[in-house]
């Protein structure tokens, strides 16, 4: 659909500071204080070893199991990237930020319901896949489910803080949204979509010439029997192996872009109502059926006006929360240990 590239590049960057996930990084210590503080850490930035004292802000100190967790937790599924320099650079800074912010929240006595940390609780463990797994993922990193409900408090806290007395929503005016859309033209274009169902027969590393014949003649049979009239949806409903089946194979609308080269090169060769031959993509065998073609055009800034006051809103936001951060590095007390 359309893009608001100016906004969002930004974004990108900025936003991570106030989402609830980014948040749930800062982890146990941050808030204790050493009479002496230990030699300089060795491991870091090349690596992080989890015992060594990183930097203290503000006298609050940071150690490498805190920047450790705060990876895991935000860059899931990067472990390797914890021995990159620039990486664990990055990441410092991200927790140094968030370390300033939970020290201001504090000063000004920002509260949470324990039944808000509860609520946001149960919603992380459904995310993670249950209450076993994320009780497995918190053995696996030293966690105790006690740490995670600090975490989330801890995030709710610098988020109403955020929020109430740094960059809270501003509303945007008719004008400065319409100045925006009529001055960013190229921003506001759709692109070209089709919808389409298909049926597929998933692909496996065990199968045999002799298995990939067998389902790309299943394909052709079944193209054969729609070709007669039966209908593509309910066959897709019977033999496809994806989760669409259940909606007879209804993919939606979608640009070139959003599939797999091969299904979207025959996707859009078709006309509504076509039928194509057997396409192989790196998920297996698929027939696909042209539903509908949508051209690329000019959007309406009636279309897009709720949604584009957003969007500047949360740059607006974001914009204001990094002057702060700024403000607040310039005068905090920043002590590296390594």
């Amino acid at each position: 659909m359309y893009r608001f590239r100016a906004i969002t590049s930004f974004l990108a960057n900025s936003r991570r500071a106030i989402t609830f996930f980014f948040a749930l990084l800062l982890v146990a210590g941050a808030c204790s204080r050493e009479a002496e503080k230990p030699e300089k850490a060795k491991a870091f930035p090349d690596s992080i070893a989890d015992d060594e004292y990183l930097v203290w802000v503000n006298s609050n100190p940071i150690r490498g199991r805190d920047l450790r967790v705060f990876t895991l937790l935000y860059q899931a599924g990067t472990p390797d990237s914890l021995r990159d320099r620039s990486f664990n650079l990055r990441m410092l800074d991200g927790l140094i930020d968030r370390t300033l912010l939970r020290v201001e929240a504090e000063a000004v006595g920002i509260q949470i319901q324990d039944s808000v940390t509860q609520w946001y609780f149960n919603q992380f463990a459904t995310a993670m896949g249950g209450e076993a797994a994320l009780d497995n993922i918190l053995k696996s990193e030293s966690m105790s489910r006690s740490d995670l409900e600090r975490l989330i408090r801890e995030d709710l806290f610098v988020r109403a803080f955020v929020e109430t007395k740094v960059a809270g929503p501003p509303e945007v005016s008719d004008s400065v949204a319409r100045a925006y859309f009529e001055n960013n033209p190229r921003d506001f274009w759709t692109q070209d979509s089709v919808r389409a169902r298909h049926i597929i027969l998933r692909a496996s590393q065990s199968d045999t010439p002799a298995d990939i014949e067998k389902k790309r003649q299943t394909l052709r049979d079944l193209r054969a029997r729609a070709l007669k009239g039966e209908s593509f949806a309910e066959l897709a409903r019977k033999y496809s192996e994806d989760p669409a089946a259940s909606r007879g194979g209804d993919l939606g609308y979608f640009s070139y872009r959003d599939m797999v080269g091969a299904f979207s090169d025959a996707a859009f060769a078709l006309k509504p109502g076509q039928l194509s031959d057997v396409v192989e993509t790196r998920f297996g065998y698929h027939l696909i059926k042209l539903e509908d073609k949508k051209s690329s055009r000019k959007l309406q800034y009636e279309e897009i006006e709720i949604a584009l006051k957003n969007q500047i809103a949360q740059y607006m936001a974001a914009q204001a929360l990094q002057n702060h951060l700024q403000r607040s590095r310039a005068v905090a007390i920043i002590e590296k240990n390594y």
